[in-house]
């Protein structure tokens, strides 16, 4: 009975193999496993001790729709040499934070005081100390190589806030000379179209044309001069130091995502223990479904289309709400709308397959589209002066 027993599990064994090569489901997951031993071994290799006296101090300014995402949760995060107090710390946490801050006092520091707080509220000696406890903390842990923030908003400002230069003086109040400032920029054509696809899915009506004239007729208090990369540049080379500010291009993550990591690392004295992140961690609509999304924002207005007072970023900062302004909740409305642009979001991947509908136009073929390419050609063309940087060419910042 027992050799029965026996031969019957080995010819059970043999089926499933025939099985899985017949398919191809054993090299998947031969692959699979392997990739997966290799992330493990890399994320368990021994730390050595830093070789110097003080930890590393950076700051992740950006840009948005440039893997800000994708840098937080799956590098900074992760990184065991790091100790990263967010966006993309998820350490538990004792209040509902979707970014990923190392606590409450560093999601407010960031999302409020150096995003919103105009400079009669704003308490600079309060929010450095906030900052201090853990660069001490990590100046006495020699196995701490880096100690640092990544939030996309500090260098851009596209719902309202204070202007980039306020932000880049308080955070050199807060982490003073020598910090590392990391640039990660995007062809911004390409850039302002990721933009207007996200607008859209928060709610936005407007075709892409509108989009266009608005950023061109409105540039005196909206983003545009944000995205004068030669003048951010500028801006933290006055304040840190030209020699502490790294830039780092969204295309060549695309293009060498190892070798893209293995900069960033050399810069903040790291290992290679990562040598790569999910590229998509942000799911988006399709251009189709967005022309449908588009389609149901003139019908159903919600977040960027429901007013002046509404912010609509609320989940990036619960405890503003329930420690600063000592409210007993978040107001429903926050939570309705929230959850009705995520479901108006799936009704248009529902309806994708169904409705005669052309994708969603995002030309750049007009009056306003050319005036903006030649303000930023301008000033991809001083950006290469400054930084002498032959990727810009490469990846045809200089005639967008």
């Amino acid at each position: 009975m027992k050799k029965i027993s026996t031969l019957a599990r080995s010819l059970y064994h043999l089926n499933l193999r025939k099985i899985f090569s017949h398919f191809g489901i054993h090299k998947i997951l031969k692959e699979h496993l392997a990739k997966e031993q290799s992330s493990v071994t890399k994320l368990s290799k021994p730390i050595k001790p830093r070789k110097t006296e003080k930890a590393i101090r950076y700051i992740h300014i950006g840009y948005p729709k440039s893997a800000s995402t994708a840098l937080q949760r799956g590098f900074f995060g992760r990184h065991q040499q790091l100790l990263h107090l967010g966006c993309g710390n998820d350490s538990v946490k004792g209040y509902w934070d979707d970014h990923g801050y190392i606590d409450k006092h560093v999601n407010m520091a960031l999302e409020i005081d150096l995003r919103f707080k105009n400079d009669l509220s704003y308490d600079q000696a309060q929010v450095k100390g906030i900052f201090e406890n853990y660069f001490l903390q990590s100046d006495s842990n020699k196995m701490v190589s880096a100690v640092g923030i990544s939030n996309e908003n500090i260098c851009f400002n596209w719902h309202g806030g204070i202007d980039t230069t306020t932000k880049a003086k308080r955070l050199f109040g807060i982490f003073e000379s020598g910090t590392k400032i990391l640039m990660v920029v995007r062809r911004q054509t390409d850039l302002i179209r990721s933009l207007y696809k996200e607008t859209v899915r928060f709610g936005y009506n407007g075709s892409f044309d509108d989009y266009l004239k608005y950023i061109w007729q409105y540039q005196d208090r909206n983003f545009l001069s944000d995205l004068n990369y030669d003048r951010v540049f500028n801006l933290y080379a006055h304040l840190f130091g030209r020699e502490n500010i790294k830039v780092f291009f969204f295309e060549e993550m695309r293009e060498n995502s190892k070798q893209f990591l293995k900069r960033i690392s050399n810069e903040l004295e790291l290992d290679d223990r990562i040598t790569h992140v999910e590229s998509e961690y942000n799911e988006q609509l399709t251009d189709r479904e967005l022309a449908i999304k588009l389609e149901l924002n003139r019908r159903f207005p919600h977040s960027f289309e429901s007013g002046f007072l509404h912010p609509f970023d609320t989940h990036r900062f619960i405890p503003y709400y329930t420690d600063f302004l000592r409210e007993p909740r978040v107001d429903n409305e926050h939570y309705i709308d929230y959850h009705f642009r995520n479901s108006l979001c799936d009704l248009s991947k529902k309806l994708a397959p169904i409705l005669d509908i052309d994708d969603i136009n995002l030309s750049w073929e007009s009056n306003y589209g050319g005036l903006i390419k030649d303000l930023l050609n301008a000033s991809n063309q001083n950006f290469k002066t400054l930084t002498g940087d032959s990727l810009l060419e490469k990846y045809n910042y200089l005639s967008l």
